[in-house]
């Protein structure tokens, strides 16, 4: 027999219940049945509802587990970063002076501009580093050799000589490819997190489609219009009911299962990266910044206060500022 209706499925009158068939019906079988039009009207409703609810639940469990994935990185990569700075301020007066103190501003704008590439500036890297290390080879040169007047044609073009002329060895070749390394890959890995997310918030939106509505109905509700409501669809039923209303979204999947590291080396480097949140085996790109910009800088600094501004030796401008003096 028919269960008693429910409060969304009010129950008809006795005497037009069961119905002998299911003429009435758009979307269960039209034959004997338990359910008025109306009724079949609001499990359609409630089963769509039911799956939106399902579909919107599920995102929001991905969605939280790449936010705390980003968050957790974030917050490692830029302890590493602030770090790095902190230190360098903390020791290097002590160490160098007024080689750094006077400089200190070039310095701090070296770590702003990285921050900027970090957080998805438009910034091209080696030129911001290249930039970085010329500007400071006119700074030194000009604050050891006070006695020179030079304009400032001279100095910018020797700022422009100085991946020529090494004035700071191995410092600024070894900054470019330890900085390159860690900041383009935890850049990437940040902005690949927030277009998952965001990706998996939109997909969660699609609204359903009639077609969808109407196999959801008949998958889960018109068995209690048929009088079994506890006859449970098969598994592959079901799974086919699903690919069918998310059809438009099974086109995401080769990508998704790309970027979740399906190829072994996708998958390679995402833990790689993901381990860098933690320390764990394998996180070896990002701790490069704790051998990164100070103590390259380190380097660059000592070998400028040992004099190598005196001695040397090279094409153009610089020969011509050493020869005037």
């Amino acid at each position: 027999g028919c269960p008693p209706g429910s409060q969304c499925c009010p129950s008809p009158s006795p005497s037009h219940w069961p119905f002998p068939t299911g003429e009435h019906l758009r979307i269960c079988p039209q034959g004997y049945t338990c359910c008025t039009s109306e009724m079949e009207e609001n499990l359609a409703n409630r089963s769509h509802a039911e799956l939106e609810t399902a579909l919107r639940d599920s995102s929001r469990v991905l969605q939280a587990m790449l936010a705390t994935q980003l968050r957790s990185f974030d917050d490692h990569f830029q302890h590493l970063l602030n770090d790095s700075e902190r230190t360098l301020q903390a020791t290097f007066p002590g160490a160098f002076g007024e080689l750094y103190t006077q400089n200190a501003r070039a310095f701090r704008d070296l770590y702003s501009e990285l921050r900027l590439y970090y957080r998805g500036a438009n910034l091209h890297l080696e030129e911001t580093l290249a930039e970085f290390w010329a500007r400071l080879l006119e700074r030194l040169f000009k604050q050891l050799h006070p006695q020179l007047l030079l304009p400032d044609d001279y100095l910018d073009c020797l700022g422009k000589q100085a991946e020529a002329l090494r004035p700071f060895g191995e410092a600024p070749r070894e900054l470019r490819l330890r900085a390159t390394r860690a900041f383009v890959a935890a850049r990437s890995f940040v902005q690949g997190l927030g277009v998952a997310s965001d990706v998996v918030r939109k997909v969660a939106q699609v609204p359903l489609g009639p077609e969808c509505s109407r196999a959801v109905m008949k998958l889960v509700y018109c068995a209690h219009c048929l009088g079994v409501p506890g006859a449970r669809p098969c598994p592959d039923y079901c799974r086919n009911v699903l690919k069918g209303c998310l059809a438009n979204q099974a086109d995401l999947d080769a990508e998704w299962r790309n970027l979740l590291g399906e190829p072994p080396p996708a998958r390679a480097a995402w833990n790689c990266l993901g381990e860098c949140t933690t320390g764990g085996p394998g996180g070896r790109v990002v701790p490069s910044l704790e051998l990164g910009p100070r103590d390259l800088i380190r380097d660059a600094l000592t070998r400028a206060r040992s004099g190598w501004c005196c001695r040397v030796e090279g094409p153009g401008c610089l020969l011509n500022v050493l020869s005037d003096v």
